[in-house]
């Protein structure tokens, strides 16, 4: 069922994506809500807003308003976060969309060269329950 809430849509079975929501959920004041991208609700998103289903790329949708993808989102959901990461988020922005765009693309379709791992984040509490199945 989908919520009136500021979501993330991510790749749940990238160690890197995991380590980056469980970063912004420590520090987002409660503000998102998140789902994986191989969750069952994940479909009912992709239909709604017209999505493209690609694990290679991050979305948030902004209280049903708003679809923001790739670096667009990144900066978005780093600038509903604490002090530092609205920093990195205002820096980001400094950079021409195409340029993020690019090495977005590059580094998603070789994150998983990058981090050749299978340790798994136990969620905590708190992150179960921020998180749309």
């Amino acid at each position: 069922m989908i919520n009136n809430h500021n979501i993330i849509l991510y790749d749940g079975l990238c160690f890197y994506c995991n380590s980056f929501i469980l970063q912004i959920l420590k520090n987002d004041n409660g503000y998102f809500k998140v789902v994986d991208q191989n969750s069952v609700n994940f479909n009912d998103y992709i239909i709604k807003y017209s999505l493209e289903n690609n694990s290679e790329t991050i979305y948030f949708i902004y209280s049903y308003v708003s679809i923001y993808e790739k670096s667009d989102a990144i900066i978005k959901i780093l600038n509903n976060c604490n002090f530092k990461y609205k920093l990195i988020g205002f820096f980001l922005a400094l950079i021409p969309k195409t340029i993020r765009d690019f090495f977005y693309v590059k580094f998603s379709k070789n994150r998983h060269n990058y981090f050749k791992t299978n340790n798994c984040v136990i969620p905590s509490k708190e992150i179960i329950n921020r998180t749309l199945n």
